[in-house]
């Protein structure tokens, strides 16, 4: 008898043990099984592993309310029927990650009203009727990524007391989210802030206190949104800033106190943009600078702090913007400036202190630029210089002190300039000079300066009315031995080398004793006669014709040569005497 009653009794202690144990895993997918857990684990408060929750049969978790903690992840997803959380009101911990997605009948989180911290991510996304996350405001740390995405009725978040960094920060597609209330206690987002397509988002208000961004920041498509309010504390974004498709921003103030961006600010496409007001913190950035199809840009107001950039500075399709006003303390630039497709651009005004173009200066396809301003100490260019398809530019005065290029000058589609005055100090271009397709363009004076060794390749094409070619630089580089060279369809005298050389050899400066010779008749069909003064002894004739052909005569005999053979035309005669050469033009008919 006292045997059975001992069996009796272990079996019961056995079974209460059992039973008072958690289970490794839980998932709950029908409202019997929320039930029976309570029953059946009365004793269970810490659950070390992941408790999953999902299906359209559970109406509430009453059963789970003696959970305190979950050491993984607590999932909750695919619900329609359940309506808050009532139930995990005594959770205070998840150890892993907390996502609550994919629920059509949620429309509250209550029951997480303990919840203190979550050691991984929180994502809530997809969730049609949740409508605000304030039941989470004792939560005070998120480990990993706050995610709210896809939320179609959620308003405000209210997460008051979630303090400190957390690893990244997306908001997305929450059409109804108005503010970002509630978030007033993050100071640092170690990666990511995406900020991107809320339709009723009008304020960043909420992330007051935020301080630094470690990776990129992105605020993209949020239509009411009219300024950056919110973001008054922000000092640093370590790679990217993007600002982009935010139909009603009208200006940037909320971020003056950002003066750290390490790699790019993008501010592109935001079409009610007028000024840049905001950015006054930027003085020495090591970021590009990409301002692109900001349709009513008027200037560049809000970056006079602006001196130095380690990288380039984009400026491109602004369709209103008529100066680069709000640039004028920029002196130096470390890589490339390109100022494009801007199409109401009509002067370079706020780059005058420019000093120090380490990269390319491309000024491209800005139709309505009729002048360029005075660079008061741009004296050096290391990479190229570039106008293309600055359709209305008259004159490239402005470069008055620029000394020398890096790589190149391109002038090309330039379709008002008439000639290259402007860049009459430029004493090297340091490889390549293109001059195409510019319809207006008669003569390249104004690059009369350059170094002809500068040059390694020169390409003048399919410029209609330029005859004017034969500048003291062009000549001297088509004499030497150069193979790198490109000239056609221009006008005649310049439509290619031996044209130019043949102009090079009619325009040479006369010496001074060019009046003691004396050639006749001129024009000649047959005979060509000379006569020299104070002892002038000629000793040999040369002819070229337009070609470039030259015809050698020797020393003349009884001071004249016969040119009946040669062909009707337009020659120049060098003579050579006295151990000099001079130069004179003949007709032979």
């Amino acid at each position: 008898m006292k045997k059975t009653i001992f069996l009796l009794a272990v079996a019961f202690l056995l079974q209460k043990v059992m039973f008072s144990q958690c289970p490794n895993y839980l998932q709950f997918t029908s409202q019997e099984q929320v039930d029976n857990f309570l029953i059946e684990y009365p004793d269970c408060t810490e659950i070390n592993n992941t408790v999953s929750i999902s299906g359209d049969q559970i109406t509430n978790l009453n059963g789970l309310i003696n959970i305190t903690s979950i050491g993984q992840d607590l999932i909750i997803g695919s619900t329609s029927v359940l309506n808050d959380l009532t139930g995990l009101d005594n959770l205070s911990y998840v150890g892993g990650n907390l996502s609550i997605i994919e629920t059509s009948g949620l429309s509250s989180l209550h029951g997480l009203n303990s919840l203190l911290a979550i050691q991984g991510y929180a994502r809530f996304d997809y969730n049609e009727t949740l409508t605000s996350l304030s039941e989470l405001s004792s939560l005070t740390s998120v480990g990993q990524t706050l995610y709210i995405n896809f939320n179609t009725n959620l308003s405000s978040i209210g997460m008051f007391n979630l303090e400190g960094n957390i690893q990244s920060l997306y908001l997305e597609s929450n059409p109804q989210l108005l503010n970002l209330i509630g978030l007033e206690k993050i100071t640092s987002i170690t990666e990511d802030a995406y900020i991107v397509d809320n339709a009723s988002l009008a304020s960043l208000m909420g992330l007051n206190n935020l301080d630094s961004v470690g990776f990129a920041l992105t605020i993209r498509n949020n239509p009411p949104l009219q300024n950056l309010e919110g973001l008054n504390n922000l000092r640093v974004v370590e790679l990217f800033l993007t600002i982009s498709n935010n139909e009603n921003l009208s200006s940037l103030t909320g971020l003056e106190s950002l003066s750290t961006i390490h790699y790019t600010l993008y501010i592109l496409n935001n079409p009610s943009l007028s000024h840049l007001t905001g950015l006054t913190g930027l003085n020495n950035i090591d970021a590009d600078l990409d301002i692109y199809d900001n349709i009513a840009l008027i200037d560049l107001t809000g970056l006079e702090n602006l001196m130095y950039t380690t990288k380039s500075i984009t400026i491109a399709g602004n369709n209103t913007l008529s100066s680069l006003t709000g640039l004028e303390s920029l002196t130096h630039i470390e890589q490339h400036i390109n100022i494009l497709n801007n199409i109401s651009l009509t002067s370079l005004n706020g780059l005058e202190n420019l000093d120090t173009i380490v990269g390319n200066f491309n000024i491209l396809y800005n139709p309505a630029l009729t002048e360029l301003t005075e660079f008061n100490d741009l004296r050096c260019i290391l990479g190229e210089l570039e106008f293309t398809g600055n359709y209305a530019l008259q004159s490239l005065n402005g470069f008055t002190k620029l000394n020398s290029l890096g790589l190149g000058l391109k002038i090309n589609q330039c379709n008002s300039l008439i000639n290259m005055i402007g860049l009459d100090s430029l004493r090297s271009v340091g490889g390549i000079l293109h001059i195409n397709e510019n319809n207006a363009l008669e003569s390249l004076d104004g690059l009369d300066q350059i170094d002809p060794e500068s040059i390694t390749q020169l390409r003048i094409t399919n410029n209609p009315h330029l005859s004017k070619c034969e500048i003291q630089t062009i000549c001297d580089f088509l004499a030497g031995p150069n193979e790198n060279i490109t000239i056609y369809v221009n006008a005649p005298g310049c439509n290619n080398s031996s044209e130019i050389e043949y102009e090079c050899l009619v325009s040479s400066e006369e010496t001074d004793y060019q009046d003691n010779i004396t050639l006749y008749p001129n024009p000649v069909s047959n005979d060509l006669f000379f006569s020299c003064n104070n002892g002038l002894e000629i000793k040999s004739i040369r002819l070229y014709n337009q070609f470039g052909q030259n015809f050698q005569f020797g020393k003349p005999i009884q001071q004249s040569i016969n040119v009946s053979g040669m062909q009707a035309g337009l020659y120049v005669v060098e003579i050579e005497s006295n151990g000099q050469l001079s130069r004179q033009k003949l007709m032979i008919y």
